[in-house]
C-alpha cells in the first residue's frame, strides 16, 4: 500500500472521530450551558474522550506508528487539540490546499496547568516527599472516636471520603468536625469528599438451594485419595474449633454420646452411594472423623454406628442443614431472564439428555430500569 493512500486511511479515521464529537457537542449544548465557566473547557474535553473512546482505534495507532506519526497515546486532556495537530499534519503531507479546520481547544501545555490545579482543588496540597495524594474512606467509627480521624491525618491523609451510601447525616456531621479538629491541632488541611449515593442496582434473592452437605476428600489427577476430608460430629450448637473441617454434620446430644474413636459411623448418600466414615477422636462435645468417600449428605440421613469390640447397631439421623447457596452459571448465548418481582431467582432448568426446560432467572432490586428497556 503506497504512502499517500496510508495517510488517507489516517485522515478519513480522524475526521470520523472529529465529527462524532461535534455531534456530541451539539447534543450535550444545554448541559454544556450549565456547567461552572471555570470547568466548562474540561466537560467540552470529557465529550470529545467520550467520542474518541467510542472507536475501536488500534489499527489507527498502527497506521500512525508506521507512517512516523504521533500516536494517539495519552491525550486524554487535550483530545480536540491532538486530533486537529495530527489532521493538520497529513493535510500537510499530501500537499492539500484546503483549510485546515481551525477551533479554539486545549492545548497540551494547558490540560497539564489545569489537571494540576484540578488535582490540588479536588485532593489536596502533595504531602512532602511524595507526589501522590493519599485519600481514606472513613469507617462510621470516625463519628465517635476522634483518635480514628487524628491517627489518619497524622500519617498523611490528604483528602476524606466519606461513603453517604453509609450512616446519615448526624454521623457525617460529626465526621466533619473531627477532621476539622484534627486539622486544627496539628496545622495541616485536609479535603473532604462527600460521595453521594446513586441507585442501588442489585439482583435479587436466589431461591434456596437444597439442604445438603458435601463431603469431598482430596484426590490426585489420576483419582487416588491423598488426604481424606475431615468431618465435624457434634450437636447443631456446637461449631467446628476454628471451623476447620472440610464438611460438618449435626446429630443429636444423645447419639454424639454413644460415638467412640475407632467406632465407624455408615450411610447412604442422597445418590444413593455407600459411605464410612471413621472417628479419630473426641474434642470437647463433638467428634472428628476422617472421609475417603465422596458423599452427598441431605437433612434426615440414617446414620448406622459401629462400635469397636461391641456387638449391634445403633442407628440416628443427620439434623437439619442449612439450605445450600445457588448460582447462576451464564455462558455465552445463554438466556438469563430478569424480572421486577420478588420472585427468588433460580438457575436454569434441564432435562436428563441436557435440554433446557427453564431458563435461569432473577430479579433486579431498581424496577424502575424496566422503563427503558427496549426490544
Amino acid at each position: 500500500m503506497k504512502a499517500k493512500k496510508k495517510l488517507g486511511i489516517i485522515q478519513t479515521q480522524i475526521e470520523k472521530i472529529i465529527k462524532k464529537a461535534e455531534k456530541l457537542e451539539a447534543e450535550y449544548v444545554d448541559k454544556l450551558n450549565d456547567v461552572h465557566p471555570e470547568y466548562r473547557e474540561s466537560a467540552l474535553n470529557l465529550l470529545h474522550y467520550l467520542a474518541f473512546r467510542s472507536f475501536d482505534i488500534d489499527e489507527l495507532q498502527q497506521h500512525l506508528r508506521y507512517q512516523g506519526l504521533p500516536d494517539l497515546a495519552n491525550i486524554e486532556g487535550h483530545v480536540m487539540k491532538s486530533l486537529l495537530t495530527i489532521q493538520n499534519i497529513i493535510h500537510k503531507l499530501l500537499g492539500s490546499k484546503d483549510e485546515v479546520h481551525k477551533r479554539k481547544s486545549i492545548t497540551i501545555k494547558k490540560s497539564e496547568k489545569l489537571l494540576y490545579k484540578n488535582t490540588k482543588q479536588l485532593f489536596g496540597s502533595k504531602s512532602n516527599n511524595r507526589n501522590t495524594r493519599i485519600m481514606v474512606t472513613l469507617p462510621s467509627e470516625a463519628a465517635e472516636n476522634y483518635q480514628i480521624v487524628n491517627q489518619l491525618m497524622k500519617n498523611g491523609m490528604n483528602s476524606a471520603r466519606i461513603n453517604c451510601a453509609h450512616d446519615d447525616e448526624t454521623a457525617w456531621a460529626a465526621m466533619i468536625e473531627n477532621l476539622k479538629k484534627s486539622s486544627k491541632r496539628i496545622n495541616r488541611k485536609s479535603k473532604i469528599m462527600m460521595d453521594l449515593a446513586g441507585p442501588k442496582l442489585r439482583t435479587g434473592f436466589m431461591q434456596p438451594g437444597p439442604k445438603v452437605i458435601r463431603i469431598k476428600p482430596q484426590r490426585d489427577s489420576l483419582g487416588i485419595v491423598v488426604q481424606p476430608a475431615r468431618v465435624w460430629i457434634a450437636p447443631p450448637d456446637v461449631p467446628p474449633p476454628a471451623n476447620d473441617a472440610d464438611a460438618v454434620i449435626p446429630v443429636n446430644s444423645t447419639f454424639i454420646e454413644k460415638i467412640r474413636r475407632g467406632n465407624d459411623i455408615f450411610l447412604t448418600d442422597s445418590r444413593g452411594k455407600k459411605c464410612r466414615i471413621e472417628v479419630v477422636r473426641k474434642q470437647g462435645k463433638g467428634r472428628w472423623a476422617i472421609c475417603s468417600d465422596s458423599a452427598y449428605i441431605t437433612t434426615g440421613t440414617e446414620l448406622v454406628l459401629h462400635k469397636v469390640k461391641e456387638t449391634g447397631k445403633e442407628k440416628n439421623y443427620v439434623g437439619e442443614l442449612l439450605p445450600s447457596e445457588q448460582f447462576i452459571t451464564l455462558h455465552i448465548g445463554d438466556t438469563l431472564i430478569l424480572h421486577n418481582s420478588d420472585l427468588p431467582g433460580e438457575p436454569a432448568r434441564f432435562d436428563s439428555q441436557g435440554t433446557l426446560l427453564k431458563p435461569a432467572h432473577i430479579s433486579c432490586t431498581l424496577p424502575e430500569i424496566f422503563e427503558y428497556v427496549k426490544a
